[in-house]
């Protein structure tokens, strides 16, 4: 089975990773250009694609694998945890990721590790305009590229990976409270939806603004903000 999102990269080419111990490239008529095995015995990370066309997942063997774009491997990094989320890349090539021991990993284009964080992460970072990594885990934490917490908001229930929105700010679906926030840059909760029922995914943003949630009962809502942040919604659709 496929248990992550597919990565397309610029020329087209489609990366998926599986529980069959393989990642795969597969070109835009669906034919498989190669497969990579390592290590793993499974993968569930999403791939991440840099610019320079390096694919990065991680795997069930706790190792964040760097995969040339022709199939072959660049090199290996050991974690302590299992990683499931997909990795993030900033401007600079850092590619940033969480794992399963609790853990968020900073590591540098040649495999070297930048720095390692204590800090629950349960899905993937995103990284905002100033460089700022944004993770969900126990909270919402903006972490500094030099490694260390800027600021930590905790009552969100079990958040998603963050979303940014243009003006910088944060999304986040807390899965436990059934809740969408929205936070600014310094970590203020600028307002809260209750949506009463288990969310899955993270929120994403249409191209007029709209807030875009999913939850375990079928139902896709559509939130507009200045109606959330004037109490215009009675927790219904």
């Amino acid at each position: 089975s496929i248990g992550s999102s597919p990565a397309v990269a610029s020329d087209g080419t489609i990366y998926v990773a599986s529980t069959d111990s393989h990642v795969y490239a597969v070109d835009p008529e669906g034919e498989i250009q190669w497969s990579y095995k390592g290590d793993s015995n499974f993968y569930r990370s999403s791939p991440a694609i840099a610019s320079d066309g390096t694919i990065y997942v991680g795997g069930s063997d706790e190792h964040l694998h760097a995969i040339n774009p022709d199939g072959s491997p660049r090199w290996t990094y050991r974690a302590r945890g299992p990683i499931r989320g997909s990795p993030a890349i900033d401007r600079h090539g850092t590619i940033y990721f969480g794992a399963l021991d609790r853990r968020l990993y900073a590591v540098n284009t040649d495999g070297t590790e930048r720095w390692v964080l204590p800090l629950s992460v349960s899905n993937s970072p995103s990284i905002g305009a100033d460089g700022t990594i944004y993770v969900g885990g126990q909270g919402v934490s903006a972490v500094d590229p030099s490694g260390s917490v800027r600021w930590t908001y905790a009552p969100n229930g079990g958040p998603t990976t963050p979303l940014l929105g243009a003006d910088g700010t944060i999304y986040v679906a807390g899965v436990n409270k059934s809740v969408v926030s929205a936070l600014d840059a310094q970590g203020r909760l600028l307002w809260d939806y209750q949506t009463r029922n288990t969310l899955l995914g993270s929120p994403a943003i249409g191209l007029d603004g709209t807030i875009l949630a999913t939850s375990v009962d079928g139902t896709l809502r559509a939130l507009i903000e200045t109606d959330v942040r004037n109490g215009g919604y009675d927790g219904s659709p």
